[in-house]
């Protein structure tokens, strides 16, 4: 009984490790994808929206790798309307609650950049135009 009760808990150890590996490569593999987007987009916009895709894709793995969901499909509609409303989770588990905390202030961050780009570029024309008016 011993043995089995041994086995049972390296069977459980291996099984957090493995979860461990499987956030870390989610999480490795959205932090390559935003620097390729970077690397790749010189518009702040285009950036904006690719980097905006791989932390959706990267929120919804991490949903469904730590079983707040048990559909990837739900998953993905969650992160998403988190991820551009800052509301969608729900969840009741740490980590789910705390994903939301992370995509909402990223969805206020995505917003205000947007906000002042689209403020720039009116800014911008309003001086051009009257640079031509004198």
């Amino acid at each position: 009984r011993f043995v089995r009760a041994l086995q049972a808990v390296r069977a459980l150890r291996m099984a957090r490790i493995s979860r461990a590996a499987r956030v870390g490569g989610i999480l490795s593999a959205g932090v390559r994808g935003s620097r390729s987007a970077g690397r790749l987009l010189s518009n702040r916009i285009g950036w904006l929206v690719s980097v905006t895709v791989v932390v959706i894709l990267a929120a919804s793995q991490l949903l469904y790798v730590m079983e707040s969901e048990f559909d990837y499909s739900t998953a993905l509609y969650e992160a998403a309307l988190a991820t551009i409303t800052g509301t969608g989770i729900t969840a009741d588990d740490s980590f789910a609650r705390l994903l939301q905390l992370v995509l909402a202030v990223y969805s206020v961050a995505v917003f205000a950049t947007l906000a002042g780009s689209l403020g720039a570029f009116f800014l911008q024309n309003e001086e051009e135009s009257a640079g031509q008016q004198r």
